[in-house]
């Protein structure tokens, strides 16, 4: 079982890693009156860590998934073309290349962003998801910055909970990264969770996209 669970484990590092890009978000300083005018607006939390940011000329490192040659998929942190000085990509061959924002998926709860340039993309394939019974492992794959380096991280879940009354829908209470990676059993990638929570509704409705 110990050496099943490995295998599977690389298997989904392996799938993850030719997908997954890297992303420095560079953002634009504004300028004093730019900054006086806010003062007077409602700013949420998101745009004042973005604010800070740029005053610091640091950049928002996050990961995306390439769903296409050309397009890659991020959680939406509040990222709008307005703030935006250049967004920078490296994917797994480590050659950088940049990246423009090019729609909001629904709810804003993702973002896509087109390649302006000829790159390599490695888009990653779905198999058809099927619900999760209680017991089933099941794996989470993002990726994250620690100390100037990129790491992928795979981790491995279980399903211990299940509904109380009978029903079609079906639910996850378990928290993981919206945008990563969703591994079945198998290790075959069934989806992109944009919830801290994996469910399905009876409806169609789910907490990822395929």
């Amino acid at each position: 079982q110990d050496r099943q669970d490995k295998d599977v484990i690389q298997k989904c590092g392996a799938a993850a890693r030719a997908s997954m890009v890297a992303i420095e978000v560079h953002f634009k300083k504004k300028t004093r009156l730019e900054k006086l005018e806010m003062e007077f607006d409602e700013i949420d939390q998101e745009q004042q860590s973005i604010q800070q940011l740029a005053d610091n000329q640091q950049t928002l490192d996050i990961w995306a998934v390439a769903i296409d040659a050309d397009t890659l998929l991020v959680p939406d942190y509040s990222i709008r073309s307005k703030d935006v000085e250049k967004i920078v990509a490296t994917g797994a061959d480590g050659k950088p290349f940049e990246v423009a924002l090019h729609a909001l998926g629904r709810n804003f709860d993702f973002a896509l962003l087109k390649t302006k340039e000829k790159a390599a993309l490695t888009p990653v394939t779905f198999e058809k998801f099927e619900p999760f019974e209680l017991g089933t492992n099941f794996y989470i794959v993002h990726s994250e910055r620690v100390d100037r380096q990129w790491h992928l991280n795979v981790s491995p879940y279980i399903v211990t909970n299940h509904p109380l009354l009978d029903a079609k829908g079906w639910m996850l209470i378990d928290r993981m990264r919206p945008g990563s990676l969703l591994f079945d059993s198998k290790g075959r990638c069934v989806g992109i969770p944009l919830d801290q929570y994996l469910w399905t509704l009876e409806s169609g409705r789910n907490s990822f996209v395929v």
